[in-house]
């Protein structure tokens, strides 16, 4: 399960490497997704023979999907454009800006949210509404929960002051 010092890393790196307001994808949400991806990983390498790279464990055609982030001025042409951007602060906004172009409610529940950016990162967003295999759903499942208990327990402490 995230340590805390990953789970922090996340938050504080989406919090500042986004402006508030558009983001589509929480960082809470962010977390969960990188710990069912790869626990979080962020000595995941990459090389131009992987097909999947990062803590988020991104495809180059799900890199070009997003719009081909990079880092700095690098060029989206350049041969090792995508993996440099493999790294956690690109790969957040890959998975930002991938969300922001394909989102969609895939377990019809009338609302976009967490589950279902899940299931696109995990699927693709042509198939996000399949069955998550297990291996990706038990850890997200339990890093939501866990965050979910933190959050109770800091509104609680800040209502009772």
């Amino acid at each position: 399960m995230a340590n805390v010092n990953r789970i922090c890393c996340i938050v504080l790196i989406a919090g500042f490497a986004f402006v508030k307001g558009e983001n589509v994808v929480t960082s809470e949400c962010l977390v969960c997704i990188c710990e069912a991806a790869t626990g979080c990983n962020f000595t995941k390498d990459c090389n131009l023979n992987s097909n999947a790279c990062g803590p988020f464990r991104i495809t180059k055609p799900y890199w070009a999907g997003a719009g081909s982030p990079t880092l700095l001025d690098e060029s989206p042409q350049s041969v090792s454009a995508f993996t440099h951007c493999t790294n956690l602060y690109c790969s957040i906004k890959t998975v930002q800006m991938f969300m922001t172009k394909h989102e969609r409610d895939c377990n019809g529940d009338g609302i976009i949210n967490c589950d279902d950016f899940a299931a696109i990162h995990q699927l693709g967003w042509k198939d996000c509404e399949k069955k998550l295999p297990d291996d990706f759903v038990s850890p997200y499942q339990k890093c939501r929960s866990m965050l979910l208990k933190k959050m109770n327990w800091v509104v609680l402490n800040i209502v009772r002051g």
